[in-house]
């Protein structure tokens, strides 16, 4: 844990915060790239992290970036990204965003069933345009070993591999969509090297296969990374070389197929990137005792982290790293703390049994694994405290330079925001944060 410019930034901005190491995102990209031979290309999925100032950092490093809400779209082109770099997923595309996505040339459109393509079809008829498509494909299997399974089952997300047949023969009869390629994301937060290469293997024989029984020539091919990261003492990181030299032939065998060959081949990956680089600062705002438990009342809690909170899809509630960033002084021994948060809710827990030094008002913690889904994944109007800022710690000549970055409350705010099916005919302004 870099303590001495977290201890820095607790006392120069004070907490809450949040603290991004650009340095720490680039080594991995860098990392990634390196492994892999540069034969892959790497999308940054947006929702992982879409602080505005960090995108523009990241622009250099990857090559595309999917995003996940005509929200994301604007954000990302106010970023500075070319929209045909984009690549626009999820399953509840309304009318207004497949028209922004189509006027602003977003490089591909996923489509997640055969109604969506058909609107898109109809889209392009009044654009006068042929939009490029993917289909996202929900596969029949996958490994186990995923901390969240996206595919296999009954789900919003994608086409079912059983109906894949009729959804490709629904494109070939549109006139105003293209397919483009094949897109699967069947897990995330996953920590096996030999899960990752099974399914990366299913999913290029899917790919192959279905490109020679319907003779198509993908110019793209998407593989959900699912690369996890340690959260929990017990997870041991992901062997990132394994996955690689495992992976080998898969990759080969699709740059040689007749069908594949000319298909750029893509790793969608968010959390694998920026999780590891942040940090959520909090202070002590007080401590009890209750019932022979030492608690610690901090300044921030779920509200800000949730998932560091158990309560973003965890069953079992399992601590983040937790780190005490005040310095410990010398004979100081380890004492045993809950930490809470600030909320008037039970479930404001923050961390269990944690081993600490001696802890006071003041104090400041580190909460580790806190660049991909924090903020944003958070309910930061509960219970309208204020908002953390959020700071970026890159170098520059051999020196740390910390710079605030923090959102102001609004994102994007267009002067007309598009109207919904269910307000048509007003304009509404709506803030994302």
């Amino acid at each position: 844990m870099p303590d001495t410019i977290l201890r820095q930034i607790a006392e120069q901005f004070g907490t809450p915060c949040y603290v991004y190491f650009l340095d720490h995102i680039v080594e991995r990209i860098t990392t990634v790239r390196q492994i892999f031979n540069n034969h892959l290309c790497i999308s940054y999925a947006m929702k992982a992290n879409p602080n505005r100032a960090l995108l523009r950092r990241l622009a250099p490093y990857v090559d595309h970036l999917d995003i996940s809400s005509g929200g994301e779209l604007i954000v990302a082109a106010e970023a500075g990204y070319d929209p045909t770099l984009f690549t626009f997923v999820g399953p509840g595309k309304a009318d207004w965003e497949l028209r922004i996505a189509a006027e602003r040339n977003c490089g591909q459109l996923v489509v997640e069933s055969a109604s969506e393509m058909c609107r898109l079809d109809q889209l392009g008829d009044e654009l006068g345009k042929t939009i490029p498509v993917m289909l996202r494909v929900n596969p029949k299997k996958i490994a186990k070993g995923y901390g969240v399974a996206m595919a296999t089952r009954a789900s919003q997300f994608g086409i079912d591999e059983e109906e894949l047949d009729s959804a490709l023969e629904v494109v070939a009869s549109l006139k105003h969509v293209r397919f483009s390629g094949f897109h699967i994301f069947a897990g995330t937060q996953c920590l096996e090297a030999d899960s990752i290469v099974e399914t990366f293997a299913y999913s290029a024989n899917l790919f192959k296969d279905y490109s020679q029984r319907h003779s198509l020539y993908p110019s793209r091919l998407i593989f959900g990374s699912g690369f996890g990261i340690p959260y929990h003492d017990r997870d041991q990181p992901l062997d990132l070389q394994a996955v690689a030299e495992r992976s080998r032939s898969v990759f080969n065998e699709l740059r040689v197929n007749p069908y594949t060959s000319g298909a750029e081949l893509s790793l969608e990956m968010g959390r694998f990137l920026v999780g590891e680089a942040g940090y959520y600062l909090t202070s002590v705002l007080s401590k009890k005792s209750s019932r022979g438990r030492e608690i610690l009342i901090l300044d921030g809690g779920m509200n800000h982290q949730l998932g560091a909170s158990g309560n973003l899809g965890n069953i079992i509630k399992r601590n983040y790293p937790i780190y005490r960033v005040t310095p410990v002084l010398p004979g100081d021994n380890l004492a045993k703390y809950d930490l809470v948060g600030p909320l008037c809710t039970s479930i404001d827990l923050m961390g269990r049994d944690v081993e600490l030094g001696p802890m006071d008002r003041g104090d400041v913690i580190a909460i580790g694994s806190s660049g991909a889904y924090g903020l944003t994944a958070s309910p930061i109007y509960f219970i309208t405290h204020r908002q953390p800022r959020e700071l970026l710690v890159e170098t520059y000549n051999n020196k740390p330079i910390i710079t605030d970055i923090t959102r102001e409350g609004t994102l994007v705010t267009p002067p007309a925001w598009p109207e919904t099916n269910s307000r048509r005919g007003r304009n509404i302004s709506i803030s994302l944060i």
